[in-house]
């Protein structure tokens, strides 16, 4: 699979970022986007996988790469004896279920989460058939691991390491993005040669700075850390500038006048097609 990444305005061309700072140098690969998303120079990252009402599914993600960049899937263990994990993002299995079970999805193994009703499509998918999908359809995918703080243990002992497995099983290392409230930097320490991203919240301070100190490789800004200053700081440090979740024209147009090109949302044809407007 050729390696590329997004560049500062938008663009999809070949090349690699080098990062240097005082301990280290980053190299920085991202996946090409299709010809579609080219022509608009803006590319999506489907929320979820996202498709005709599903979410976490094999055919969403494969959907999702027509759209520039890729999807935003999850990782959560299960309670199965070996590390399993699993494409859910609630805790508990109560909306995905609708309604059938309370229990948390940690508190299950695969075979017993796989029994219950799933409303969302056609079953709860394993993190790794995700994973392949997005490597099928030659395009990235941000892997968020959930609860990392209640379920730390085995997160830093099997979790993350089978994890990382999977990924290097499938060749994926230069076109998965770890991240996740806490284990973002956790598995940065644990395997430092691993792309990651952090999602900005509106508290957040000096952010460039600290991406250079979590070693992030992609950042989804806060609509309120939206500034041209911003993104281009990031960008010249190597840092693919992202979108967090947004929806509605207000939100993504105003993070277009600052330069961002990679958006988080559930439309990546109607932001694909309104970039494409916006450059005739």
């Amino acid at each position: 699979m050729t390696a590329r990444r997004i560049g500062a305005r938008g663009l999809l061309r070949v090349a690699t970022a080098v990062l240097t700072t005082a301990a280290a140098t980053l190299t920085v690969a991202v996946t090409p986007a299709p010809a579609d998303a080219l022509a608009g120079g803006c590319a999506s990252i489907i929320h979820r996988g996202r498709f005709q009402g599903t979410e976490e599914q094999v055919v969403g993600v494969t959907k999702a790469a027509r759209w520039g960049f890729g999807a935003e899937i999850d990782a959560s263990l299960t309670a199965d004896t070996a590390p399993t994990l699993v494409g859910t993002h609630d805790a508990r299995m109560t909306r995905i279920s609708g309604g059938a079970s309370d229990a948390l999805v940690s508190d299950l193994t695969l075979a017993e989460i796989r029994d219950l009703p799933y409303v969302y499509g056609t079953r709860v998918e394993s993190t790794w058939s995700l994973i392949k999908a997005a490597r099928d359809s030659k395009s990235n995918v941000m892997v968020t691991m959930n609860s990392y703080f209640a379920d730390r243990d085995r997160w830093d002992n099997g979790g993350f390491q089978k994890l990382w497995q999977l990924t290097t099983h499938l060749k994926m290392e230069k076109h998965v993005y770890f991240g996740g409230y806490g284990a973002e930097l956790a598995f940065h320490k644990a395997f430092p040669e691993a792309l990651t991203f952090h999602r900005t919240l509106g508290k957040d301070a000096a952010i460039a700075n600290a991406m250079r100190v979590r070693g992030a490789d992609l950042v989804a800004l806060d609509p309120k850390h939206f500034t041209k200053q911003r993104v281009r700081r990031l960008q010249a440090a190597g840092i693919t500038v992202a979108t967090r979740q947004l929806a509605g024209w207000a939100q993504w147009r105003k993070a277009h006048d600052v330069g961002i090109r990679v958006f988080q949302t559930n439309q990546g044809g109607q932001v694909n097609a309104w970039c494409k407007r916006l450059r005739h």
